[in-house]
């Protein structure tokens, strides 16, 4: 008898080839709505990784800069939140980042303290950074 179901050449039922077909169906439906959000969340996350070395060039841009050429206004002592001021434009991937710059006067270290931001093409904060630059002015 057992000889018999090893013997079996007849292939698979109708019924096994349908069950397997749902089967296979319901793990797809499950699993489909889940790749638009990867997407979505590669997209995302590629934006901001971006940004995120666009602040690191930034700064190096900002340090080799003079201060006293591209900021508008004399740098003011450090007392609260400064307001940034547009910097440069940068374009990576096709896309568009401008970067903005709130500098305030450190007096007794001569340094600038820098707030870096980055935003993207919808005018939406992607990245944010905060160092010193040193200043060229005497104390």
């Amino acid at each position: 008898m057992v000889k018999k179901y090893f013997n079996n050449d007849r292939g698979f039922t109708l019924i096994e080839i349908i069950a397997s077909i749902a089967l296979l169906a319901l793990v797809i439906m499950v699993l489909l709505p889940v790749f638009p959000q990867i997407f979505k969340w590669t997209g995302k996350t590629e934006n901001e990784l971006t940004a995120s070395n666009l602040v690191g060039q930034v700064a190096y841009d900002v340090k080799n800069d003079r201060v006293e050429d591209w900021y508008p206004t004399p740098v003011k002592e450090c007392k609260g939140e400064e307001k940034g001021v547009s910097y440069k434009t940068y374009t990576l991937n096709n896309i568009n980042y401008q970067s903005t710059i709130g500098l305030c006067k450190e007096a007794s270290v001569n340094l600038y303290r820098a707030e870096i931001k980055v935003y993207g093409e919808n005018n939406n904060l992607i990245s944010e950074s905060y160092t010193y630059i040193k200043s060229e002015e005497k104390p």
